[in-house]
């Protein structure tokens, strides 16, 4: 069988390369998908704070 050390070794190189692979690819993201994140971003916290607004039984201008 395969001791602690061998299993924690194969352990950090397996974390290593799924670190370096998200890297890579986050990098081929274009400005465009960028720029799409960003305003999905944006246009879902300006829905929940429409959705709180309403919700918010403490709210003034009733």
């Amino acid at each position: 069988m395969l001791d602690t050390g061998t299993v924690a070794a194969i352990g950090g190189f397996l974390l290593a390369a799924a670190i370096l692979y998200a890297v890579i690819t986050n990098r081929r993201r274009s400005r465009a998908d960028v720029r799409h994140t960003e305003q999905a971003t944006k246009d879902l916290y300006d829905r929940i704070d429409r959705h709180d607004k309403a919700s918010d039984p403490n709210r003034t201008g009733r």
